[in-house]
């Protein structure tokens, strides 16, 4: 499982699901196909489904996953809302923005309640459920949850883990492309100019530009990207 999760923080998500199927495997013949264990697996494993644009299969695995975390913990508990916030992610990949609304808002109230609405695993809910709404015509409630999920994360995480794709949805396009270039700047440092870690960021950036109105800046980010 470690094995798998590392490989997807390195991006390479073929192999982290090629891993994580085993994974699976051992698990359900150890624990039974229902075991909370599993569940956790079955999350991970659409996580990188996700990741390799299967939202199809990716919304099977988080359905199974908060099936389990449901029976297991009731309806309300803090290990349901992960395999629900990513069911609701999984729709709105797959172009049901009220499904994903629908079920992001389910699992912010949990998070809310179990960890308070300025914790760090809030953030993420805040910031898709924007999207959502956004989806929906509803533009100042995009905003709203996002400026929302931005505030948290500037609070809780240092200056390079902030998602600077958060600034450039509320509409702050100039901080969103010097933050850009700056985490940029740490992350060549870190992994050295060609790391795929830095094409994240490279194509953040590309876009903030392009957001500026820069179209040739932005073309110029996006080809190193």
């Amino acid at each position: 499982m470690n094995l798998a999760c590392a490989y997807g923080e390195l991006g390479d998500a073929t192999k982290q699901r090629t891993l994580l199927e085993e994974v699976l495997v051992i698990e359900q013949k150890e624990y039974g196909a229902d075991h909370r264990t599993v569940a956790i697996t079955l999350t991970n494993l659409g996580y990188a489904h996700m990741s390799l644009g299967d939202a199809r299969h990716a919304s099977d695995l988080f359905t199974r996953a908060w099936a389990i975390q449901q029976r297991e913990y009731g309806l309300d508990h803090r290990e349901v809302a992960a395999p629900l916030a990513a069911l609701g992610c999984a729709y709105g990949d797959l172009g049901d923005a009220a499904r994903q609304r629908e079920l992001l808002e389910r699992a912010l109230a949990v998070l809310e309640r179990e960890f308070g609405p300025e914790h760090r695993r809030v953030a993420g809910t805040l910031m898709h459920l924007g999207i959502a709404y956004g989806e929906l015509g509803d533009l100042l409630k995009k905003r709203d949850l996002i400026e929302r999920a931005l505030a948290i994360e500037e609070r809780e995480f240092v200056p390079e883990h902030i998602s600077e794709v958060c600034i450039r949805r509320v509409g702050r396009c100039a901080e969103a492309a010097r933050f850009a270039g700056a985490r940029s700047v740490i992350k060549e440092k870190q992994y050295g100019l060609h790391h795929r870690l830095l094409a994240t960021t490279l194509s953040n950036l590309g876009s903030a530009h392009g957001d500026l109105g820069d179209t040739t800046r932005r073309l110029s980010i996006l080809e190193r990207a």
